[in-house]
């Protein structure tokens, strides 16, 4: 892997022109006790607040500082507060993470290994665009059985902003946004999809509800990646056609 840019797959060959980015959690994997023991365990060191549920109220895909915030928040705590150790919560968290993570709580998705292959098997340029931090994201491709499949990971910590982490996705796949396609399970990356010409393809995989996603008017939208055969034809076409379909 190539941090920020992290080189995974090794030495590539010559690519089909198809660029697929990919969130992790949610889209690819989940892992939530793991999540869940590392959010808790780093707002108890930091801010002295036992039992915190992030879940409760983070937007997906934000940075894990954006997380701090967002749960703190909704606890009723102050801005202020905060921000007195928001620097701290990436080592923090990231030491919490690496004691948790060791590929027993990581399942991957239905769907997500036969995708990838055949994504693959077309010579996709292949990357990984999300909120978390660049390291740990490496460890949780590794421990999943998935780094092979990717050539490169845009991690919170390499770019803070959602709008220029996928904008250096699609720049780092070597291609114009408008062949770069764009699978996550968070609603709030549609509308930056739709800004930047990327295609989104929503998946009701996350905690985000079908229902939210459908209203954010996406490209493509999912329930599942369960039917894989589906989800290439509908989405690149019976032999990878990456024309931008015209939302329903």
């Amino acid at each position: 892997m190539e941090q920020g840019g992290l080189a995974i797959r090794g030495q590539m060959p010559m690519h089909s022109g198809l660029k697929a980015l990919f969130d992790l959690d949610g889209t690819l994997i989940t892992m939530w006790p793991i999540h869940e023991k590392a959010y808790e365990a780093t707002i108890r060191e930091l801010y002295g607040i036992p039992g915190a549920n992030f879940r409760k109220y983070y937007t997906p895909g934000g940075t894990n500082e954006d997380t701090v915030r967002q749960t703190l928040k909704g606890l009723g705590f102050s801005e202020e507060m905060a921000e007195e150790k928001i620097h701290m919560v990436v080592p923090t968290l990231k030491r919490y993470y690496l004691e948790h993570i060791d590929g027993s709580g990581i399942t991957v998705l239905p769907g997500v290994l036969p995708l990838l292959e055949e994504l693959r098997s077309r010579d996709a340029t292949i990357g990984i665009v999300t909120g978390n931090v660049t390291e740990v994201c490496s460890l949780i491709l590794e421990s999943a059985g998935l780094s092979k499949y990717f050539e490169f990971i845009i991690g919170g910590d390499t770019e803070p902003s959602r709008y220029r982490r996928l904008a250096s996705g699609a720049r780092r796949a070597g291609t114009t946004t408008s062949r770069t396609y764009y699978f996550d399970d968070s609603y709030a990356s549609i509308p930056i999809s739709r800004d930047l010409g990327i295609v989104s393809v929503a998946v009701g995989t996350g905690d985000t509800k079908y229902e939210k996603l459908a209203q954010e008017n996406p490209d493509y939208l999912f329930r599942d990646l369960s039917d894989t055969r589906k989800v290439l034809e509908e989405v690149f076409g019976k032999n990878a056609q990456t024309q931008k379909k015209v939302p329903r």
